[in-house]
């Protein structure tokens, strides 16, 4: 009897360390960024107030690489290794409270914290999703304050400030983020994976957004003027730029160089506020996810529909060399005279 309960014991407290470790959260990459001011000069020479996000560094298990900490629109991207969690450490410099959330992954926790913290403002309104990173006194920024997921799902997600959305990520605080369910392996030859089954051997990231330069002058610019009686809200919002990855015109150079019948994993990601439609001319889109979440079966598409917000990921494989362009076939176009198409992005497809 006594060897039973000994054993029982025994059992109990091996599963207890079972359960203990398989809850322990695991970041396996750290990222550290800055919030920061920036001004992006547009091809008319108009200069619109930015804010951003900088890699200062990041570690993917191998040691500590610094970045280049330049603050760029959009952010830099956060690559997760397969199955892996994630931590951003995140610096502001910025005269107002930022934070960070992944749409589509669990809401982000601060060190030792057992349950997201949603900040309010003193009136008990929501101001931000988590906890925030405070603004910066005087200039000076506070310390690193850290944002943890425990693990990340494979996807392509858009990551942004969580804190007065509305504003901050049309201001430029957004990115994207990326992981694999399979990561390939040089040494065995083996491709990778975006998703079980779902291989694809290079890939193009496409990060969709617009600016209105009268917000971002009420925000940031040298005289501002939101948050008072001369501009209350964002419903006002009139863009007049439309970027895709931070440029608003189009680009004559292929944003992707493939072999035919090679697979191309495209990575759409939509941080503006307006419904975008990528439309790829002579062929056609598989696409295999939404919001990080795959299809049971590919969808063949040569238009979607990328609503504000959203992710999508597609594959392209074509067997007839020559250009492909990919535009929006909602007709947006940036407000210059150079800008011929909508949002045009060109594939080419060599022998």
């Amino acid at each position: 009897m006594n060897k039973s309960r000994k054993a029982l014991r025994w059992l109990l407290a091996a599963g207890a360390l079972v359960l203990a470790l398989a809850a322990a959260p695991a970041f396996g990459a750290t990222y550290t960024l800055r919030a920061a001011a920036t001004t992006l000069t547009l091809p008319d020479g108009t200069e619109v107030p930015m804010w951003g996000f900088a890699l200062v560094s990041y570690d993917l298990g191998a040691g500590e690489v610094a970045g280049d900490n330049v603050v760029t629109i959009p952010g830099p991207r956060l690559v997760v290794p397969a199955g892996q969690g994630l931590t951003v450490n995140l610096i502001n410099e910025l005269p107002a409270a930022v934070s960070i959330v992944i749409p589509g992954q669990a809401l982000p926790l601060a060190a030792g914290a057992a349950a997201p913290a949603v900040a309010r403002n003193a009136d008990g309104r929501i101001r931000s999703f988590v906890h925030e990173t405070a603004a910066a006194v005087g200039g000076v920024a506070g310390p690193a304050v850290p944002y943890e997921w425990a693990a990340i799902k494979a996807g392509t997600y858009l990551y942004h400030s969580g804190t007065h959305p509305a504003v901050q990520v049309q201001m430029g605080l957004y990115g994207a983020a990326t992981s694999n369910a399979v990561e390939a392996d040089a040494v065995l030859g083996t491709p990778a994976e975006a998703y079980p089954g779902a291989v694809y051997d290079s890939e193009l990231l496409l990060v969709y957004s617009e600016i209105d330069p009268a917000l971002h002058d009420a925000v940031a610019g040298p005289a501002p003027t939101y948050g008072t009686a001369a501009w209350t809200s964002t419903l006002d919002y009139e863009p007049s730029y439309f970027l895709v990855n931070g440029q608003p015109a189009d680009e004559a150079a292929p944003a992707a160089t493939v072999s035919v019948n090679s697979r191309l994993l495209v990575r759409m990601v939509n941080a503006g506020l307006f419904d975008h439609s990528p439309q790829l001319l002579g062929s056609y889109l598989s696409v295999i996810a939404e919001d990080g979440n795959p299809y049971p079966y590919p969808r063949e598409h040569t238009a979607l529909l990328l609503a504000a917000g959203k992710t999508r990921d597609a594959l392209f494989s074509e067997a007839t060399a020559g250009t492909y362009s990919l535009s929006d076939r909602r007709f947006y176009r940036s407000n210059l005279a150079a800008v011929s198409g909508a949002m045009v992005r060109y594939i080419s497809v060599v022998p």
